[in-house]
């Protein structure tokens, strides 16, 4: 039975492992507009950002499609992510993709759009759906399209119920890459005709037919540097960012390298530079950023260096918020066989999340000086804050156990030390004899060695109250000192200090032995104190057994 339990509890612990560390397949799905205002931006859009996409943030059992549109949705091709080899023949694909294709005359941005939902639905549910749409926002329909006959209000109400279809569904996420209206962005000179019939496009007008409804982005009358600014609230595409919680992301020539990231909503992993002098034991100062418009978790699973996992400790997940920029430290232990001197070690991450982080790959650069351990210096650079908590803490728990031990602990360990009494009046112990005075509390433990028995010679007083008193009430809370017992000529008299506190007494309260005295709190609870000469267990059973004697 002992070893079926210890089975069960190890294939409980290999699912979990499993779990954490395969991240849910995902379906890429990217929408390129192939109409002809597109043409000028197509090298530009496969080249620095499908391929890169592809490259660098899509793992092994991911799932490519690529959809094209023009004057009516076509589904170009689907490939499964296996290796290097399936990641070649998208590339391949979409190399002779143009070579093939004819930029159509019409835009139906809204039958893609459609297409692409009933598209996706199709797909298995297993994965994580991700659809990146690739256009300039035209929605320009051929006349046999049911969209090409719909007033401007009429498609747009299509365009959110399509989008609502979408944020319904767990595990969908829309991202929208919109390409400007002219052809500045790419230093590309359009024919006069091209841009005229741009500019007519762009204008919401009707052709000469008069039958087609052309829903365009209208200008603003703002302008900057020639371009023209799209109006968000009649644009289709920022109804449909609104309407499935996606953020659009403006073409920038200049910041291809950002597009991957900042268009697909995939977090960026930066790599740090030259590290300087560094032990066995390195903390890479790595950085990661968030494109989203939500707070992602990013879990790192491992750091290998050719085969070898050289992560050192584990690694708690990091929370990054929405678009921003945060640090991310990990520590890494070198090989004893590492050698001396510069260099520069190739690494590669493993993340067990779906947030499809990368650079996955790099090379940190240092000098190793073959010390174990951590430089110092950096280590307390690095972890100040946490070293300044850790120190906070331990001076805290050390004025705690003081505080404890003054008030608490000689009472609690008294039966094992036996002192006599405590403070100035501590003598190695009790002489038999002696007169001890007990203070006891109504419905307070009595129970706590000799913390509240003390001996009180002539013409001395002890406190009585709570914090360091001689005779602690700590059943309520009291201030310190808020009473004194003390004994004049044999006779022991009770003297209130805080009067407030006793509103039943009228003064001191002579011969006070075995008598109950009220007390009452500042809120108002009521309690009795009651001072008994002591006899301690040991002497009364002794009294016991000499009576049984006799």
């Amino acid at each position: 039975m002992r070893r079926n339990y210890i089975i069960i509890v190890y294939v409980v612990i290999l699912l979990s492992v499993s779990v954490a560390v395969g991240a849910i397949p995902l379906d890429l799905i990217i929408m390129v507009d192939t109409s002809e205002s597109m043409e000028a931006y197509f090298d530009d859009l496969v080249h620095f950002l499908i391929t890169g996409i592809i490259e660098k943030n899509l793992q092994k059992g991911d799932v490519f499609h690529l959809i094209r549109f023009s004057d009516r949705p076509v589904h170009e091709m689907t490939q499964t992510i296996t290796g290097t080899e399936s990641i070649k023949a998208i590339e391949r694909e979409l190399y002779f993709l143009k070579q093939k294709l004819l930029f159509g005359r019409y835009t139906d941005l809204v039958e893609a759009i459609r297409f692409t939902i009933e598209y996706a639905e199709g797909l298995t549910t297993q994965n994580n759906k991700k659809m990146l749409l690739l256009t300039d926002g035209i929605h320009e329909p051929p006349p046999e399209s049911r969209f090409a006959h719909m007033d401007p209000e009429s498609v747009k109400a299509e365009v959110k119920k399509y989008a609502q279809s979408i944020i319904r569904k767990n595990g969908w996420s829309v991202h929208i890459l919109r390409i400007p209206l002219n052809g500045t962005a790419v230093d590309v000179q359009k024919s006069d005709e091209v841009v005229k019939d741009r500019e007519h496009v762009a204008s919401g007008t009707r052709d000469d037919t008069g039958d087609e409804t052309k829903v365009r982005p209208e200008p603003s009358g703002d302008t900057e540097g020639g371009d023209e600014k799209i109006k968000g609230d009649d644009s289709i595409l920022d109804i449909f960012s609104d309407n499935t919680d996606s953020t659009i992301v403006d073409y920038n020539k200049e910041e291809k390298s950002d597009l991957p990231y900042k268009s697909g909503g995939f977090p960026r992993l930066e790599f740090p530079g030259d590290l300087g002098r560094q032990g066995t034991i390195i903390a890479i100062p790595f950085h990661i950023e968030n494109f989203q418009h939500r707070d992602i978790i990013i879990k790192l699973v491992s750091l290998e260096t050719h085969g070898r996992n050289i992560l050192h400790g584990s690694v708690s997940p990091k929370r990054v918020p929405a678009n921003t920029r945060v640090p991310f430290r990990v520590r890494i232990k070198l090989p004893p066989d590492f050698p001396k001197g510069p260099a520069e070690l190739p690494i590669s991450l493993t993340f067990g999340d779906d947030n499809r982080i990368s650079p996955r790959e790099g090379v940190i650069g240092f000098y190793y000086t073959g010390d174990v351990g951590v430089n110092f210096m950096p280590f307390v650079i690095e972890n100040f804050q946490c070293i300044l908590i850790i120190l906070i803490i331990i001076a805290l728990l050390v004025i705690l156990f003081v505080f404890i031990r003054k008030r608490i602990f000689e009472g609690i360990f008294s039966d094992f030390i036996r002192p006599a009494e405590w403070g100035e009046r501590a003598k190695p112990g009790f002489i038999e004899g002696d007169t001890l005075i007990e203070m006891r509390v109504s419905f307070q433990n009595p129970h706590i060695g000799f913390r509240n028995i003390h001996k009180i010679d002539e013409n001395k007083r002890l406190s009585v109250g709570g914090g360091l008193s001689s005779f602690l009430v700590f059943l309520i809370p009291v201030p310190s000192h808020i009473a004194e017992i003390s004994c004049e000529n044999g006779v022991y008299v009770f003297t209130p200090i805080r009067e407030e506190l006793f509103p039943d007494l009228s003064g001191p309260v002579k011969n006070c032995l075995n008598k109950e005295i009220p007390l009452v709190s500042s809120h108002n609870y009521r309690t009795y104190l009651v001072f008994t000469r002591y006899e301690s267990p040991l002497l009364k059973l002794n009294r016991i057994l000499h009576s049984v004697e006799q």
